[in-house]
């Protein structure tokens, strides 16, 4: 055993090496600089550069002066000197040492020998008899103080886990930033604080062992209570010139303030981490009294400067938010209803009354002038401004009902704010939208032609088979983690290939750092790393690491130059640290700490022992043949074409790596970027290709019900310390097995760069957001009376106050709010599905979801597949729709849609788009194709991207190629409007100096006559417009699709499409409440439509108005003016005075008489063939599609509507058509295997039924009915059985 020196009963390493220097080293050898060594090289003292030696100034500042003590001790009774070997001088608040030559040369070792320091067998021993000496306690006593020992040291345990956890979850939020400076610095503080806190042990804490979480808590609260401070002087002193980006980072930062105090405190005790750190303090030995009570002070003051911050979250963040949002604002609705407002005092007649108003029922008591003061109130409220915007955040009286806000999207909220936050949102995505088209055309496109061409020149090998294709430039690795148990789990990893033999050199790492822990007993508890490391085992360890790392690996490119501007930004940091001291600004300094720190254990991490370790050095190459070698053979042999378009995907793969921030893709430990492809799960059909027909269709069914590693509808949610906290999602970032990944990696990079380029919108808006939903969370909600007064809280209307601060609030969440956090949830956070606890367990993880999910997809595809009946209904139906917009004229006209219709006539169009759309190459070709792609006609804001690559059969295969007929109308009647759309903004573009634009023919020019290809064939629009806003026009045209078809997309998604049962219900009804609205509005008048820049009024609605103002003039006498109110509107008639309530009352009077000439003519039809002898085909068909039409076309003023909403769902039928098949095939082969029993009129028709002729088996018509394609095609084979539904209606 070692002997150690040990002074006054202590025993240390730095005293010990000191004396054993003086010891070793002769006397005319022994030098300052040696004993200054030993003392910085122990943390004690930090050499200046003038050579001076400066005591480590921080919460251990007095162990270290205690350290240098014990050295003059130890000189003085070891070696018989009398005077101090080192003192220290107070310079300001520095503390410099001095060390007396003299008395170093002068020591020499005397007889007395240094104490051999006893083993832990003997300390135990001793303490052993100690105890049985002094043995004066009953035993009850010492079982109870165990037990309080035992409680203090759990409680430390706990809280010091929730301290680690609250920190992990700053870091992880941090790390998903955009890397910055600041957010390093950040990090890099929380994560010096989480290891110190990990090497904490329970039973020995002391105060000193969290004084730098204290620390840090209280500076986080000065800081957060300073910025928000900041922020608010600045922001209104300036509030009408700061710029719209200057108030998404402010809105950003007091979201990532918020975020911040919300980890550190809660205003209930239980869920804060300041009160379990003052819990945890106050528990501390009673000799640290003093400090104790300070330090728990702090914390209090700590806890009031957040609550403090957080109460002022939203007064600070209220207006920023409300200017931003106003900034979205349609000039077009104020100046609409200011001409309502002037026609209702012009002409004295409603337009846009709001009869649900509580105020109505008395103003119509007292006659029409009160109705009419009362309509011009209503409208006047329902303009935006700076106050009305600024109001309704922070209080309402006005709440969606709960049918609209389950069922509705959240443009149709009746409020301005809430639907400018929708517009907010949409702008992101449609310029990340936009991102994704630039990378897919102007990056990709001509590289993926090119090195397809290679590939099929040289190896023959196509887009069929994407494992072959892609082989040259992918590889699979073995990467080893540790799971929650701490056990390594090795997974098999599809990876760019890297320029090293990864799966060599990790194996040879593995087992040699194995090998060296097990021999040098590398301990696997972290609260004694540090004393390992001055262990002579821990010691041996490093050098032996170093030696491993020596021999294996070779410096990175410009190592040298990384470590040395490491140590400058150490020695930076003490600097600052030294004249902070001196200024005495010491709210700042444990900061700089906590840096330093950090830079130097980044330091230790990448240079032991002479040898550039960790991130600093690379797997060793070498040319040297039987030398070590871990160069990869695969990207030495790379072809150059292939090496071309590796660079190109590799390129595009780091950028958009780094606008995640620190994503869970695993890197190399000396790159910041990772080779693992994207965890884009493989398709059935790629997976048939490399396996069998087997594997497919099992992953199919494993991918339908249960829940997977590479989901992205269930968004990303951290948890911490019970709290769930939501997350921007990072898909396709996440570890997993290369057997499940696709190797169609020119999609699976299209569809990461997407993921990329929205997750940085999303960020870039994250403060609007948080602002937004803690806004109408905390909002008050009022309740209006019918006098226009909100309802008084009770004891003060018994007291007779009636002032504003004695309203009554009504504290229950608002259906408002829920269909708020429903989008965020949905668009901002990607939980497009509810969770839902049913069959939730580790064992069969089939999730109700993707079940009903599943069910849904089943259903579509039993009934719509092939069913051409239902595709021309649907195709009949739109284009009708489509013509009623056009005759009310609102957004295009009828020219408008001709000139649509024309471009769309086969041979001209259809055909062009149909492949496009259907069987695509890997960029659209064709013009229309590609305006609907920029534009976003079908909504889809992404979906559709990571389908570019791959044959027209694997493109034909896909599942929703079943939906051609469906998707064929769809992409028909969508084009038409799109086209008429931008074909309505003929003679309006203009250029900067307001002359309108002219087109090739020298004519006024439209949007599609202006948008042009760029050289990568990407669609642009002329750089010479100057007045036409992209984002406008995409949510106006969203808002056509809307109202002329149904809700489609995932921005409008509703709340019930995302629960797990309730989503079965809207199946084949998504056109039920954009059709009730336009038809009804959402019952609160006249109202904003901020998605289509209108005030829109449901056309029923606007129908009775004028009914009503009609009879006010025949009873004033206005005969000629009431004629004039109901018939001048006409159908094809229009004039430059038109205004929407004429454009509405057109479209009813076009619902009418479409829905009497249809009605007319089945009834004609039917007659002629009721006079023939058999029905021919066509002469049903036509029958049919006149009667569907009918119902659907008055389905909103009929019982129909009534029906529908009470049918179950349509998910039901499959369930019952399979049970029905089943039974069949049970009594077919039943009978025939004669089982007793089972009769011949259960297996076979006895007459004729329907389709089926008298002796045609059962099971024909079950299997018909049930399974998808054959069923579809069999209905559409009969339309003679399909209109009986209708014949009986």
């Amino acid at each position: 055993m070692a002997c150690r020196y040990i002074v006054n009963n202590k025993e240390s390493k730095v005293l010990d090496e000191a004396l054993k220097y003086v010891e070793d080293v002769a006397s005319e050898e022994r030098s300052v600089q040696g004993i200054s060594k030993i003392l910085e090289d122990n943390e004690v003292i930090v050499m200046t550069d003038k050579g001076n030696a400066i005591v480590i100034s921080d919460t251990l500042t007095n162990d270290r002066l205690e350290s240098i003590k014990d050295i003059n001790l130890g000189a003085k009774e070891f070696f018989g000197v009398t005077e101090d070997l080192i003192t220290v001088e107070k310079v300001g608040s520095v503390n410099k040492l001095n060390f007396n030559t003299s008395v170093l040369k002068n020591m020499t070792a005397i007889e007395k020998s240094p104490i051999q320091a006893p083993s832990q067998k003997e300390q135990d021993e001793d303490n052993m008899s100690q105890e049985e000496e002094e043995d004066i306690v009953e035993d009850e006593e010492i079982g109870e103080d165990t037990a309080i020992v035992e409680a203090r040291r759990n409680n430390i345990e706990q809280a010091t886990e929730q301290f680690m956890v609250g920190l992990q979850q700053q870091v992880d939020r941090l790390e998903r930033l955009p890397e910055s400076k600041l957010t390093a610095s950040k990090i890099a503080e929380m994560e010096v604080l989480r290891r110190d806190l990990k090497k904490v042990k329970s039973e020995k804490a002391t105060l000193d062992d969290y004084m730098d979480f204290v620390d840090f808590v209280v500076r986080t609260s000065e800081r957060a209570e300073r910025l928000m401070g900041k922020i608010t002087d600045d922001y209104t002193e300036n509030y009408k010139n700061v710029p719209n980006e200057k108030r998404v980072e402010m809105l950003k930062t007091l979201s990532e303030l918020k975020k911040t105090i919300d980890t550190f405190y809660d205003r209930d005790d239980a869920r804060s981490l300041i009160f379990h750190l003052q819990d945890v303090i106050i528990e501390m030995e009673e000799k640290e009294e003093g400090d104790i009570e300070e330090t728990v002070y702090l914390l209090d003051e700590a806890a009031r400067r957040m609550k403090r911050t957080d109460e002022q979250f939203l007064n600070s963040g209220l207006e920023i938010q409300t200017d931003y949002l106003l900034s979205f604002a349609p000039p077009e609705i104020n100046k609409e209803l200011a001409s309502r407002i002037a026609g209702i005092e012009q002409n004295k007649r409603i337009d846009g009354l709001n009869r649900w108003d509580p105020r109505y029922a008395p103003a119509r008591v007292k006659g029409i002038t009160s109705v009419l003061e009362l309509n011009i109130l209503q409208l006047e409220e329902k303009m935006i401004g700076r106050e009305s915007i600024l109001r309704e955040l922070k209080e309402t009286h006005k709440d969606q009902s709960a049918l609209s806000a389950f069922f509705s999207p959240l443009v149709y909220n009746k409020e301005a704010s809430i639907q400018l936050f929708a517009e907010v949102v949409r702008k992101a995505l449609t310029q990340a939208h936009d991102e994704t088209l630039e990378f897919k055309y102007d990056v990709l496109q001509n590289e993926f032609r090119e090195y397809k061409n290679w590939r099929m020149g040289t190896a023959n090998i196509g887009e069929d088979n994407v494992a072959k294709l892609y082989d040259p430039i992918i590889e699979t690795i073995m990467v080893s983690t540790v799971d929650a148990e701490g056990n390594r789990v090795e997974t098999e990893a599809l990876t760019f290939v890297q320029e090293y033999a990864m799966n060599k050199f990790n194996t040879a790492k593995g087992l040699a750092f194995d090998e060296m822990k097990e021999l040098y007993g590398f301990p696997t508890d972290p609260a004694e790393y540090d004393e390992y490391w001055e262990s002579d085992a821990g010691k041996a360890y490093s050098q032996a690491t170093a030696m491993w790392y020596r021999e294996n690996t070779e410096q990175i490119d410009d190592a040298y130059k990384i470590l040395v501007a490491l140590k400058e930004e150490r020695n930076n940091i003490w600097k600052d640290i030294q004249k902070l001291k001196n200024a005495g600004h010491s709210d700042h300094l444990s900061s700089l700490y906590l840096q330093y720190n950090n830079v130097k254990y980044e330091i230790q991490k990448s240079y032991r022992n002479g040898t550039y370790i960790g991130k600093l050095s690379r797997p060793k190459r070498s040319k040297v043949k039987g030398a070590i070698d871990y160069s990869n053979p695969k990207f030495k042999a790379m072809p150059a074409e292939a090496k071309k378009y590796y660079d190109v995907l590799l390129t595009q793969y780091k950028q958009d790596q780094k606008r995640l921030g620190r994503s869970s893709l695993r890197r190399n430990s000396w790159e910041d970027f990772s080779y693992i492809l994207p965890s884009v799960r493989k398709s059935a059909y790629d997976r048939a290709v490399e396996k069998n027909i087997y594997s497919a269709a099992k992953d199919l069914f494993v991918d339908g019900v249960k829940k997977t590693e590479t989901d992205t509808e269930f968004g990303a949610l951290l948890e911490a310390n019970g709290e769930v906290q939501r997350l921007i999602p990072q898909y396709f970032t996440n570890l997993v097995n290369a057997a499940d990944i696709s190797k169609d990696i020119t999609n699976s990079m299209i569809k990461f760069n997407d993921m990329a380029n929205r997750y940085k919108a999303k960020s870039d808006i994250l403060g609007v957001v948080t602002m937004m939903e803690t806004a109408i969370k905390s909002r008050k909600k009022k309740i209006m009376q019918s006098t226009g007064n909100y309802v008084l809280e009770a004891t003060a209307k018994k007291l007779g106050f009636k002032g504003a601060q004695h309203e009554a609030i009504d504290n229950a969440e608002t259906n408002t709010y829920k269909q708020l956090k429903s989008f965020v949830d949905n668009i901002v956070y990607g939980l497009s599905e509810e969770e839902s606890k049913m069959f939730a367990n580790k064992t069969n993880k089939i999730n109700a979801g993707k079940l009903s999910s599943a069910a849904i997809t089943l259903t579509a595809l039993s009934t719509l597949s092939t069913n051409w009946l239902q595709a021309t209904n649907q195709l009949v139906l739109d284009k009708l729709t489509g013509t009623q917009e056009a005759i009310a004229g609102d957004f295009y006209t009828i020219s408008d849609l001709a000139w649509a219709r024309t471009k769309m006539s086969v041979g001209l169009g259809q055909f062009a788009l149909f492949s496009d759309k259907f069987l695509p190459k890997f960029g659209k070709k064709n013009k229309l194709a590609k305006f609907l792609e920029t534009f976003d006609a079908f909504q889809s804001f992404g979906n559709e991207f990571g389908q570019e690559a791959g044959t027209a059969k694997k493109k034909a295969l896909r599942k929703d190629s079943f939906m051609v007929l469906q998707q064929t109308a769809e992409m028909l009647v969508v084009s038409e409007r799109a086209l008429a759309m931008a074909h309505a903004t003929k003679g309006k573009l203009e250029d900067s100096s307001g002359k309108v634009l002219l087109n090739k023919d020298g004519k006024e020019a439209h949007l599609y006559d202006l948008l042009i290809e760029n050289s990568k064939g990407r669609l642009v629009l002329d750089p010479r417009v100057a007045n036409f806003n992209k984002d406008k026009f995409i949510a106006k045209l969203h808002g056509m699709m809307k109202r002329t078809n149904q809700l489609k997309g995932n921005f409008d998604r509703v709340r019930a499409q995302r629960g797990a049962f309730s989503k079965l219900v809207t199946l084949f009804r998504n056109y039920l409440v954009p059709g009730l609205r336009k038809r009804f509005g959402n019952f609160d008048g006249a109202m904003i439509d901020v998605e289509m820049a209108a005030v829109n009024e449901g056309y029923y609605a606007s129908t009775m108005n004028e009914l009503i103002n009609a009879g006010l003039d025949i009873k004033e006498g206005k005969f000629g003016k009431a004629f004039g109110r109901v018939a001048r509107p006409g159908i094809f008639f229009r004039s430059k005075t038109d205004n929407r309530v004429k454009a509405n009352m057109r479209r009813m009077y076009f619902e009418l008489i479409v829905a009497k000439v249809t009605a007319m003519l089945a009834m004609a039809l039917v007659g002629l063939m009721d006079d023939d002898d058999e029905e021919s085909y066509a002469g049903s068909f036509a029958v049919y599609q006149l009667l569907r039409l009918q119902s659907e076309w008055t389905q909103f003023r009929s019982t129909d509507f009534i029906d529908i909403v009470q049918d179950p769902t349509a998910a039901a039928n499959p369930v019952r058509h399979l049970a029905e098949m089943l039974q069949a095939m049970w009594l077919y082969g039943g009978y025939h295997a004669g089982f007793p029993g089972i009769e011949e009129k259960e297996v076979y028709y006895q007459k004729r039924a329907g389709r089926w002729k008298k002796g045609d088996a059962k099971i024909k018509k079950e299997i018909s009915d049930f399974v998808p394609v054959l069923r579809g095609a069999f209905t559409s084979t009969d339309p003679e059985e399909a209109r009986k539904y209708y014949d009986l209606k």
